[in-house]
């Protein structure tokens, strides 16, 4: 009887120390530039974990499910943050892998750098993708506590953070010059 306590024991503090080792991240993407038909986007991922107590993420699967790839279009010019290597994964659409091989990113941290080129605009990132009838979101993602499909894993979908429009950025620029003009007035009001 005392050994199946100390057994019972045993299995729910490693139960425990599972459960609070959960793998949970979010991530935005970013559009950098647009040269002619070609998107330069930028994700950021995010280790929700607690500080060093939810578990690091080894591996960043961008625009996948098991045995499933999203993007319409072959990702290309893909960048890796330090320590991060990737493989471009195909079946149904295509999918980026990205791997660390040393450490992962830890709980309560966040990485951006996972850079990659596309023909697929944002809206078309922004879509659907149809599997079996369920609709996916394209930019549904795994991240795992290991390496690929090992380990603890987390499902979501990577948000869409877009660069202002030109546009916007010259209704910024106006603002601040307009503000700029105002106090210039204003301090020469003040010494008058």
């Amino acid at each position: 009887m005392k050994l199946v306590r100390i057994l019972f024991g045993a299995g729910m503090a490693a139960f425990a120390t599972a459960a609070m080792a959960q793998t949970n991240a979010s991530g935005t993407i970013t559009l950098l530039s647009q040269v002619g038909s070609t998107y330069n986007y930028d994700i950021k991922l995010n280790n929700l974990g607690a500080n060093n107590s939810g578990g690091v993420i080894e591996t960043f699967w961008f625009a996948w499910i098991p045995d499933v790839n999203f993007m319409p279009d072959n990702p290309a010019n893909i960048v890796n943050p330090t320590g991060w290597t990737d493989t471009i994964t195909a079946g149904g659409g295509y999918g980026i892998q990205w791997v660390n091989s040393g450490g992962g990113l830890a709980g309560g941290n966040s990485l951006d750098g996972f850079k990659f080129s596309s023909a697929d605009s944002p809206s078309v990132l922004m879509g659907n993708y149809n599997y079996f009838g369920t609709q996916y979101p394209i930019l549904t993602s795994y991240v795992y506590s290991s390496i690929p499909e090992q380990g603890t894993f987390k499902q979501f979908v990577v948000n869409f953070n877009p660069a202002p429009e030109p546009s916007s950025w010259l209704a910024l620029g106006m603002l601040a010059i307009g503000a700029v003009a105002i106090s210039r007035r204003r301090l020469a009001s003040a010494r008058r």
